[in-house]
């Protein structure tokens, strides 16, 4: 696999002494890679033969992440082979001995073979020309296993760059056999993830009920059960799909939602007005779940959130029993005056999303409660977890100030929400990618404006793009302010060119101490002027034609 580095640390202690720069080195340059080996205790760091500026062979080490012990950033380059007869092969890149992919290798040997032999058995490889469609190469490629970290989804490479990187992307089921099968048709795919279900998920739930506040937590937050397709409707929903199934502390995978809430917002159902009906399956994994509302002897049911069509039957079994057959699922208003647990924190109430009509409280007098009310100020429509009278639904981060959702930003970089001023505290917007930046991205570039000389910042991308250029004095320039110089081999800006000149001849730039003034006032450089048979003539510092004696 070729490689590639880019040259974006130029300091001293992380350039070889050996090395100069501007002679052997060019910032923001890319380096083609030879005899590539990886560093034997980080599979991030790498050796290789580059070509310097000045023609010689030198080994350097780079990393492929930016780091500020290496000067060189290192980069895998993957070409598209476009004599590729499979279509999601050649998306996927080679994947032949070559390219590290061994054809003998099964991350799970028990689903490739099951998934070879059902896609065999389809009709679209019955009907297909076997040596266009390497449906077992493709296997191969994707290496398909049951993630453990994420029960009930199928592990992959969705890319041999992904392979290289040892990145694995967990999906559910249909989505990674429609990602290596595009072909298949929905339907079947449909069908053969049931089979799947059938194969390798078993499901064995039994049902709860609770009204404690550990009841709506372990209901809500608790690991839910692998999901198949659940159909959508008002009253049965997807659980995959809901905003208050997180933890109050979660793990480094998970969204940090409630971090730091001192109860999760479901406990606030623990008035005594609700009960929480739920599922578990035979290792104690959530199935399904639903509140209900208890409105004297008659069971209000809001929506039923499952994994499964099985565990959300079994919900509404349980209802019938429990109420005497007494229980529907609530209309619009039919909660207007249960009360919920009313849970102070940061100047907000900790409480959830109401599923049900109007979607609104109010705080009660005895200030125990929070109670559902048409008219009421406080904004239960709100995903955060927290709800407050005046509209603000988010916490910044670094001030920890609530900001309207329509004002709060989030960070790809950091993960975080912000103010407005905080985030552009750490952020800036790039006119090159045209995205908001974190600051470790950017880098600042000079230009000419209407005024002279200026700068922006922006995002790294736009040096290995040549919109923009490492100069000699190692500043970025606009590559369309800076002209090249042949002779020095590096790019001259509007701040260098009064130590440069244009030559008069070939039209190229050269440094001030190689002008040769012609007695017609023209100027070329000393090479050129040799080259035509000039000569130096000390007395007027001008060259002339002939000779010196």
């Amino acid at each position: 696999m070729p490689f590639e580095a880019v040259l974006i640390n130029d300091s001293r202690g992380a350039v070889p002494i050996v090395l100069d720069m501007g002679v052997d080195l060019t910032k923001g340059k890319v380096y083609p890679m030879s005899n590539v080996s990886s560093h034997s205790l980080d599979s991030f760091a790498f050796n290789g033969d580059i070509t310097l500026d000045s023609g010689s062979i030198h080994r350097i080490s780079g990393y492929t992440r930016p780091d500020e012990q290496y000067a060189f950033l290192v980069k895998r380059v993957y070409h598209t082979d476009e004599d590729e007869t499979d279509p999601v092969l050649q998306t996927w890149g080679r994947y032949d001995s070559d390219a590290g992919v061994d054809p003998w290798h099964k991350a799970d040997t028990r689903l490739f073979n099951w998934l070879f032999n059902k896609v065999e058995e389809n009709d679209t490889y019955q009907n297909c020309q076997a040596e266009k469609l390497k449906f077992a190469w493709r296997l191969r490629a994707f290496q398909p296993f049951r993630s453990k970290k994420f029960v009930g989804k199928i592990s992959l490479h969705k890319s041999l760059k992904d392979k290289d990187n040892d990145r694995e992307t967990a999906l559910k089921p249909t989505k990674a056999f429609a990602l290596m099968f595009p072909e298949i048709p929905h339907a079947d795919l449909i069908k053969i993830y049931d089979q799947y279900m059938k194969e390798f998920v078993v499901r064995d739930f039994t049902v709860h009920i609770g009204e404690t506040k550990a009841d709506f937590a372990l209901a809500y937050s608790h690991t839910q059960a692998a999901s198949e397709n659940v159909g959508h409707s008002c009253e049965h929903k997807s659980m995959s799909n809901s905003c208050m199934r997180y933890k109050i502390n979660p793990e480094s995978h998970e969204p940090h939602q409630f971090k730091g809430f001192p109860h999760h917002p479901a406990e606030a159902y623990a008035s005594g007005d609700f009960k929480i009906f739920y599922t578990k399956d035979d290792i104690g994994q959530i199935g399904s779940r639903c509140v209900v509302y208890i409105d004297g002897d008659q069971y209000l049911a809001g929506p039923t959130y499952g994994t499964t069509e099985q565990s959300i039957q079994m919900i509404e079994d349980a209802l019938t029993v429990a109420s005497n057959d007494n229980w529907r699922y609530a209309e619009r208003d039919e909660w207007i005056g249960a009360k919920l647990l009313r849970i102070d924190y940061k100047d907000c109430f900790v409480a959830p999303y109401l599923d049900t009509y109007p979607q609104a409280m109010t705080a009660t007098c005895c200030g125990n409660h929070l109670k559902i009310d048409s008219c009421g100020e406080i904004d239960a429509s709100d995903y955060s977890g927290l709800l407050s009278p005046d509209g603000c639904r988010s916490q910044c981060y670094e001030c920890e100030c609530r900001v309207h959702d329509d004002e709060a930003r989030y960070s790809e970089c950091t993960g975080n929400t912000y103010c407005d001023d905080c985030f552009y505290d750490i952020h800036f917007y790039c006119n090159h990618i045209h995205e908001d930046c974190h600051d470790s991205e950017g880098v600042t570039v000079y230009y000419m404006g209407t005024w002279g000389r200026d700068c922006d910042r922006y995002h790294q991308s736009i040096i290995c793009d040549g919109d923009a250029v490492v100069c000699g004095d190692h500043d970025y320039w606009m590559a369309g302010d800076c002209v090249f110089s042949e002779y020095d081999d590096e790019w001259v800006n509007p701040d260098m060119l009064d130590d440069y000149f244009m030559s008069d001849d070939d039209g190229e730039w050269y440094p001030i101490s190689q002008r040769a003034e012609l007695s017609d006032g023209s100027e070329i450089s000393i090479d050129e002027a040799k080259e035509k048979g000039y000569v130096l003539n000390n007395e007027t510092n001008t060259w002339n034609e002939g000779d010196d004696t």
